[in-house]
């Protein structure tokens, strides 16, 4: 029967072995792997992925590159074309221009009172800067029975200015209760009329 080694002295035969004959430094390392010869093997994809790697590829062949991805960037193009145009109808709807600015209106009612408020951008360095006199009364004309006694709308009448700031906001409280609001605004050179209706 074959006597068992106790572990220790065997960790201390291996311990002094390597102390009696420690391993060359110089020593050269031999490498049995070989990165061509694995990629010989590998599938086709991988193959391709490692000739193109190193390459940055194009924006346009990656959105393109596959059907889902033509369909994601189809999908992107027509919703920022729709936001777009939407955008521009929205805010072309109430947008008139007086000197040099872009003035939107709106306007709400509310105990007996109409409550218009006045949104100035300018769209240009040299837009008009200074007093502006706005009159506001109702679009629909008096009844039948009125017309013929001569009687016009009530008509209240403000004045404001416009600043250099680029975005400006004027609320102007009228002392009347107006559905359809015609808005007549009037600078030193221009004028426009605004109708809109009161919410």
């Amino acid at each position: 029967m074959a006597k068992l080694h106790n572990p220790e002295e065997i960790g201390k035969n291996i311990l002094a072995d390597a102390i009696k004959n420690p391993p060359v430094a110089d020593r050269e390392v031999v490498f049995r792997y070989s990165h061509e010869r694995r990629l010989e093997k590998a599938p086709r994809s991988v193959q391709d992925f490692n000739k193109s790697k190193g390459k940055r590829p194009a924006v346009f062949a990656t959105l393109t590159g596959s059907r889902s991805n033509i369909v994601l960037l189809m999908t992107i193009l027509v919703f920022c074309a729709l936001v777009s145009i939407i955008t521009r109808l929205i805010s072309d709807k109430n947008a008139y221009k007086l000197d040099g600015n872009a003035v939107t209106v709106s306007a709400m009612r509310y105990e007996g009172n109409t409550f218009v408020v006045i949104k100035k951008q300018a769209e240009k360095a040299d837009a008009y800067t200074g007093a502006v006199d706005i009159a506001i009364s109702s679009e629909k004309r008096a009844s039948s029975s009125s017309a013929e006694s001569g009687e016009t709308p009530p008509i209240f009448t403000s004045r404001f200015y416009f600043m250099p700031d680029e975005n400006e906001e004027f609320r102007i409280s009228a002392p009347l209760e107006i559905e359809h609001v015609l808005i007549l605004m009037q600078t030193e050179t221009e004028q426009v009329v605004i109708k809109t209706k009161a919410e």
